[in-house]
């Protein structure tokens, strides 16, 4: 959504961005050069970003040595990004013409207190933006104008996970274990196994179409679906709630049809792309050509958890060929962590996406996306293979598969050697979940995890799925800590 940034914003996500990949002293100079603007403009960006995330990050400053960033314990610099987003005019416009919240073009004048003139400046905003698209706002009556209603559930779904980031749930509003029980019938009846990303994701896709269908908007094409699949999905469905006030969302049966076909079709589409001889051949060919480079068995890369990522793409590229956000984005901070620590797997994936792009052109889209993914799929138990790092007692908690809980593991393992003590560990997480293990977790020295569940506890460390630099220093600090108070402790019992 770069193309919605004024210049200034613009400049200062490019400088934010720069901030999560460097933890190094950087000099006014340096800052100037990479962002193309003069030194008074970098300190002015700088002391606005400080004023207004002091909350988030902290500036270190040395008149010999330049800047140095660091994100406060247990935020994360994409909260930044997330800002702009939430506050953002423009979404929030595009929003209530989706939820058919304006009535008409005084609604936002009476919501928003703004002018005429500011008003039709961001709707033609809109309407420039998103014209590939075939969405549009009318700047006489804010009616939204949608050409097709499938790639707009696909948008705002995407649009959702951006502006929440797809582990946070607090504010949407159906229960998120009954969409999850939508996507395991779906699993079970397409023979998928879907990851717990994609789970989050279709989650949203669920859920704008079920509300999209609760306000009379159809799509505009019909889908025949089976009987065997409407059997399974009909109580599920038809119990949807919102939260807040517990009322019944599909209300009549062209409601109820008109999401039963985009779900059906949905799963069929991915189901057509997880099952095809040409994503198991597309990842046979991404597998070998990895491991040769890196001079390792194929064994070490998990071929189903590779062939599920490039299925999802594959499926998305045909469906939505559209930038994909937020997940981009967090996918490019992974994937420079990738860089900085395992240069060697880096170099590898990247050169193997770009053989395959000879052939598959619009795979250098997913470039970050599938350099972070396959991370994830590295055999846990040949990670030396990948960097030979030093080598932290703790629980850790993950949302994503068992074996990035193992490569969590055995990399703080690794790292701290003798001081870490792994009580346990636990994957797949959801905010619906995040209670199993309360009691486990208040009892351990340390927590580490890739999300905010466990936000009430205080001796919680939240890390990307990647551990980044600076977290493993503060993992080393908060070690250390806790051995002093132990062995303070143990002189205490011995007195």
């Amino acid at each position: 959504m770069e193309s919605i940034l004024n210049k200034s914003t613009k400049r200062q996500q490019k400088l934010i961005l720069y901030i999560a990949k460097n933890y190094k002293w950087l000099t006014a100079q340096e800052l100037s050069d990479y962002l193309g603007c003069n030194i008074k403009t970098v300190r002015q960006d700088i002391m606005d970003l400080e004023e207004e995330y002091s909350d988030i990050l902290s500036i270190e400053y040395s008149k010999q040595r330049g800047y140095r960033f660091h994100t406060i314990d247990g935020r994360n610099i994409l909260e930044i990004y997330l800002k702009w987003i939430q506050e953002s005019l423009f979404f929030s416009i595009l929003s209530d013409c989706f939820l058919d919240k304006n009535d008409s073009i005084d609604y936002f004048y009476n919501t928003y207190f703004i002018s005429e003139t500011t008003l039709k400046r961001q709707l033609s905003l809109i309407n420039r933006t998103l014209k590939d698209i075939g969405i549009s706002i009318s700047v006489s009556t804010g009616k939204m104008t949608v050409k097709d209603e499938k790639l707009l559930r696909f948008f705002y779904s995407l649009l959702s996970i951006e502006k929440r980031s797809i582990y946070e749930w607090t504010d949407i509003n159906i229960d998120q274990q009954a969409l999850f029980s939508i996507i395991e019938r779906c699993e079970s009846y397409f023979d998928l196994s879907l990851n717990i990303v994609q789970k989050n994701i279709f989650s949203f896709y669920i859920y704008i179409s079920v509300t999209r269908s609760s306000q009379c908007h159809y799509i505009q094409t019909t889908t025949t679906v089976p009987e065997e699949f409407n059997r399974q999905l009909e109580k599920l469905m038809k119990s949807l709630k919102k939260q807040d006030s517990l009322d019944v969302l599909l209300t009549t049966n062209d409601q109820y049809k008109d999401s039963l076909e985009f779900i059906y079709d949905l799963f069929s589409q991915l189901a057509k792309h997880y099952h095809s001889d040409a994503t198991h051949e597309l990842t046979t060919q991404f597998i070998q050509l990895i491991t040769t480079r890196m001079q390792v068995e194929s064994s070490v890369l998990d071929f189903n958890g590779i062939k599920k990522e490039l299925a999802y793409v594959t499926f998305m590229n045909a469906e939505y060929p559209y930038p994909m956000n937020l997940v981009s984005l967090r996918s490019e901070l992974n994937a420079k962590s990738i860089q900085s620590r395992y240069p060697v797997f880096y170099e590898s994936v990247t050169n193997s996406i770009e053989v395959l792009a000879k052939d598959v052109t619009w795979l250098t889209y997913y470039n970050y996306l599938l350099i972070s993914r396959v991370f994830r799929y590295w055999d846990y138990r040949s990670f030396e293979k990948l960097s030979k790092i030093k080598p932290v007692s703790l629980a850790i908690s993950t949302t994503l598969d068992k074996n990035h809980a193992d490569i969590l593991a055995y990399m703080l393992k690794q790292t701290f050697q003798s001081k870490l003590d792994i009580v346990f560990k636990e994957y797949g997480k959801t905010l619906f979940n995040s209670e199993e293990n309360k009691n486990r977790l208040e009892k351990v020295d340390l927590v580490i995890s890739n999300h905010s569940f466990y936000h009430q506890l205080n001796h919680n460390i939240i890390v990307d799925d990647v551990i980044e630099t600076y977290r493993l220093e503060e993992i080393k600090r908060a070690i250390n800590l806790i051995l002093m108070k132990h062995t303070r402790q143990e002189s205490m019992d011995n007195a």
